[in-house]
């Protein structure tokens, strides 16, 4: 934050099991640093069962957490795929949700693992060998 970056975001993998005086602690947070803070939905893998919360969940959760109601942000913050709430401070929090609400349509992600794989989907097991390339 102190290196003069233009843009600074920290993703949260959301967890049911946290207590709203838990999420009042993140909120803190949220408040006080000048980044851009995005939520995202845990993702199964390799046979893991989903276990929310889904985003309806999780809104609910930070409306009781934060006192008042969440507000739909109309700005975009990078050309990701989350959606932007502002909370009542006018804080506004972004949401990565792929499991309950699918945006596949408008998804524009490319991943490169570690081994030099190529992915275009996280939910998909095929990738395109780019090692091999070179």
């Amino acid at each position: 934050i102190n290196a003069n970056f233009k843009s600074v975001k920290i993703n949260t993998v959301l967890s049911r099991y946290w207590s709203d005086d838990e999420v009042k602690s993140l909120l803190q947070y949220v408040e006080k640093w000048p980044v851009v803070w995005r939520f995202i939905e845990y993702m199964p893998f390799q046979g893991d069962a989903f276990h929310g919360p889904t985003f309806d969940e999780w809104k609910e959760q930070l409306e009781r957490a934060s006192g008042g109601t969440l507000t739909e942000v109309h700005s975009v913050y990078g050309f990701g795929p989350a959606t932007y709430l502002a909370l009542p401070s006018g804080k506004a929090v972004g949401f990565i949700f792929s499991m309950s609400h699918s945006y596949c349509d408008t998804c524009n992600r490319v991943r490169l693992t570690s081994d030099g794989q190529m992915r275009l989907c996280l939910l998909r097991d095929d990738e395109a060998d780019l090692v091999s390339l070179v």
